[in-house]
């Protein structure tokens, strides 16, 4: 019968034992890249949906607009979307003429309404009394 030498032994427990440790802290490092990957993730679908609502309000107020005569019935809006974590609102401005100014703002909320993300679209529709026509638009993030 062949005997292990208890100093090999002892060699190959720490050669073990400095494998697990590179092994857990590069498994940590991974889970620390991996939530910071879905954080940032997460950041960017709220703010898209936050995009979409605030068009969502520009276009409620063109659709305002082309079936309205009288601007002041359309100088103010809000709608929710999926519940009361998605919003929009809209405002419009320069009722005079035949080119209107459309502020709209799209909100995405948590559970308890502290604000994800928010953004803003300014866009100036022409050609009211005709068909309305979008000729520049602009936007922000909040």
């Amino acid at each position: 019968m062949r005997q292990v030498n208890l100093k090999n032994k002892g060699q190959v427990l720490l050669l073990a034992l400095i494998m697990f440790s590179i092994v857990s802290v590069l498994s940590a490092v991974m889970a620390s890249m991996w939530q910071a990957e879905i954080e940032v993730r997460n950041q960017e679908k709220n703010s898209l949906r936050a995009f979409y609502l605030a068009q969502a309000g520009a276009e409620e107020a063109k659709a305002c607009l082309k079936s309205s005569s009288n601007c002041s019935s359309c100088t103010s809006g809000s709608g929710t979307l999926g519940g009361s974590n998605y919003s929009f609102s809209y405002g419009v401005s320069g009722c005079t003429g035949t080119s209107r100014t459309i502020t709209s703002t799209g909100e995405v909320k948590d559970s308890v309404g502290n604000s994800l993300a928010k953004r803003r679209i300014q866009v100036l529709v022409q050609g009211i009394g005709g068909v309305p026509s979008q000729t520049s638009g602009s936007w922000d993030e909040q």
